[in-house]
């Protein structure tokens, strides 16, 4: 957790109630003109590194599928988007996406950007 230290400005803000001052400190961060809070930064970096983990097992799943001969198929996986995992509301996905670390669909799928 940030102490009130690391963040002097929004906990000055807080303080005062200034409730002006807090609304355009939280439009900065969402137009991505601020940086966000460490507790923040440090959810979206999990929320990423789970939805890697859960795509690279979805991929493996399926090339792990046995083909006809009692063999796994050998071939690469064509899965390239998943839902997210449930541990993250999506809340968290778009915001993802709005820094440009995730892709998303209308229809709930996120895939990682082209590297």
């Amino acid at each position: 957790m940030p102490s009130r230290s690391s963040e002097p400005e929004r906990a000055r803000i807080v303080d005062a109630k200034e409730l002006d001052a807090l609304r355009v400190f939280i439009a900065s961060w969402a137009a991505g003109e601020a940086i966000l809070p460490e507790v923040h930064r440090h959810l979206l970096e999990r929320a990423l590194k789970a939805f890697r983990k859960s795509l690279k097992v979805t991929r493996l799943d399926e090339e792990s599928v046995l083909g006809g001969r009692g063999m796994s198929t050998g071939k690469r996986s064509s899965v390239v988007g998943i839902t997210p995992p449930n541990s993250f509301p999506r809340e968290v996905c778009d915001e993802l996406v709005k820094r440009g670390r995730l892709k998303g669909s209308r229809s709930g799928i996120y895939e990682l950007p082209p590297e």
